[in-house]
């Protein structure tokens, strides 16, 4: 994997709660928007956008789990601005929404 790849996932890894797009990413790496697109999804599997939705929805699992945060706190602090947005990628991931999964969690303990 190129340097420049390793460098856009430690970015979007490290500041998933922030505004991330792709010409900020490319702009890090000094390399055009297509070309940083292109190599993303070939050497992670998905496009640079995917991988921050699931970044973004894999750390609010974690406070579902072990934070007694309300739905909307969590989806804010995970770099979402609508919640609706979140509960609907969420249950498009995961199947449930994200009230349901924070339940069947608890209730598996």
């Amino acid at each position: 994997m190129p340097d420049y790849l390793k460098t856009v996932l430690k970015e979007i890894d490290q500041h998933f709660s922030e505004p991330l797009c792709l010409e900020d990413l490319a702009d890090l790496t000094g390399i055009s928007k297509f070309h940083l697109a292109r190599e993303f999804k070939k050497y992670i599997g998905m496009p640079p956008n995917e991988y921050l939705i699931v970044t973004r929805l894999n750390h609010s699992k974690t406070l579902l789990k072990y934070e007694d945060r309300s739905i909307e706190e969590i989806a804010y602090s995970c770099g979402f601005h609508q919640v609706s947005h979140y509960i609907n990628l969420f249950k498009k991931h995961e199947g449930c929404t994200p009230l349901k999964f924070r339940k069947e969690w608890h209730d598996n303990l």
